[in-house]
């Protein structure tokens, strides 16, 4: 009986769990401090204490700051990445998910932060750039002019447009589109002036107009997409074969339209008769 007792009581010691306490929170005479680290939040019915860096206080510290506070943070991160593996080979509970949760979120802040500031400072870089080569530009051709004997002292600031090319073809697909407004427009005035019989009313002549013209792809699609450049080549793709097949079935309507008109006009002898067909029924 007592071996027995003796080896219970030595596998309920071996089993038994230690018992973790962890700090609750800091208490300090600072009053800043204490509001920062004794601040609460409700999640799930539960409090804790503490909370994450905000986007909007990281804004405000210098490169200096922040690099520090990363590694503040890395050697936070990693002492509870221990004690959570020390717990898990214990086999104990590990109470401060939440701590971790936070330390992460306030990295990805502070990256989101120096993101941002990156981003600025590229564009910054890069419209310096920009200024410096149309400088650069605007000297050499100052100097090839006065090499060649022009007098540029009253020509002024010399502007290179880096857009040219898009706004030239811009001008040239407007001036298509007038054009072929034009062409409409007379078609329909044509129409409306002749006496001659026609099925056919106003965007039957707007198609057979475009079709004249033999658009590209890219106007074709410019022509009924407003946010052209924005689009990306397989949805180009699937939006002009969409408009092809469209135009397709209304040529169709056409061609039948005419094709009745035509059956209708042979069927009440109305249609112009065949000159060789009459000769030869006169000789008969």
């Amino acid at each position: 009986f007592f071996y027995r007792n003796m080896s219970w009581n030595y596998v309920k010691n071996i089993t038994k769990k230690p018992r973790v306490l962890f700090p609750k929170g800091v208490i300090g005479n600072n009053q800043q401090l204490a509001d920062f680290t004794n601040h609460t939040e409700e999640r799930k019915g539960g409090v804790t204490t503490g909370r994450a860096w905000r986007a909007n206080e990281l804004r405000l510290k210098s490169n200096y700051d922040l690099h520090k506070l990363w590694y503040v943070l890395l050697k936070e991160k990693n002492r509870l990445h221990g004690d959570r593996l020390l717990a898990l080979q214990l086999n104990q509970q590990f109470e401060v998910h939440n701590n971790l949760k936070k330390i992460r979120l306030s990295m990805k802040r502070l990256q989101t932060v120096v993101s941002e500031r990156r981003e600025l400072r590229d564009k910054y870089r890069k419209y310096l750039e920009e200024q410096y080569i149309q400088q650069r530009k605007n000297e050499e051709l100052e100097e090839k002019l006065q090499a060649r004997g022009f007098d540029t002292s009253k020509m002024g600031e010399i502007v290179y447009d880096k857009h040219y090319g898009a706004k030239k073809h811009a001008a040239n697909f407007r001036a298509k589109m007038a054009e072929i407004e034009k062409d409409y427009q007379e078609k329909v005035q044509k129409q409306d002036d002749s006496d001659k019989q026609t099925v056919l009313n106003k965007d039957d002549m707007k198609l057979l107009t475009i079709n004249e013209h033999n658009l590209s792809e890219m106007e074709t699609i410019k022509m009924h997409v407003k946010n052209f450049y924005h689009i990306e080549d397989k949805a180009k793709r699937q939006i002009y074969g969409k408009i092809q097949s469209t135009k397709a079935t209304h040529a169709r309507e056409i061609f039948l339209k005419e094709l009745n008109l035509v059956g209708w006009q042979f069927k009440n002898k109305t249609a112009n008769p065949d000159p060789m067909k009459a000769s030869l029924e006169e000789l008969s």
